[in-house]
């Protein structure tokens, strides 16, 4: 009894979430990303908002993936028109990754990408078309491993 209500507690405090298991992504509506295609590469883009917590923790864990796999394709495309954000993400992630804001007259339809609104998202991008797209609930070890993998 002591074992079982030790493993609730823990599971409580600590959910197991799908992303952690399993590489399911998003249905993905749009094909075609709405940018200067200069800004955009293929590989992961990560979709961020300015402040965002949860963004600049998944920038962590984007340091890790890119510290493991040298050779991945990293972006990160911030809705915002402020460029101390974009300064301030470069500080932040070492100048690993291929910064960029969104233009303003992009910012509702790249907002739109993102499932429910919740940022970050995540899209993998092959020839400049969004190849998957994950929620940041969806982005767990599944999805990360294949972002290293391919």
């Amino acid at each position: 009894i002591l074992l079982l209500s030790t493993a609730i507690i823990l599971l409580t405090l600590h959910p197991i979430y799908a992303g952690d298991f399993t590489n399911s992504s998003s249905n993905v509506i749009v094909k075609k990303l709405p940018s200067n295609e200069r800004d955009l590469k293929d590989g992961l883009t990560m979709i961020s908002l300015a402040n965002c917590d949860y963004c600049y923790k998944a920038l962590q864990e984007l340091k890790i993936i890119k510290n493991r796999v040298p050779t991945v394709d990293i972006s990160v495309a911030v809705l915002t028109t402020n460029k101390a954000v974009i300064d301030y993400y470069n500080k932040e992630t070492d100048s690993l990754f291929n910064l960029f804001m969104i233009d303003q007259k992009y910012l509702e339809s790249w907002s739109e990408l993102s499932p429910n609104q919740q940022f970050p998202c995540f899209l993998y991008l092959r020839d400049k078309k969004i190849h998957k797209k994950w929620s940041n609930q969806e982005f767990g070890y599944a999805a990360k491993d294949f972002v290293e993998n391919h």
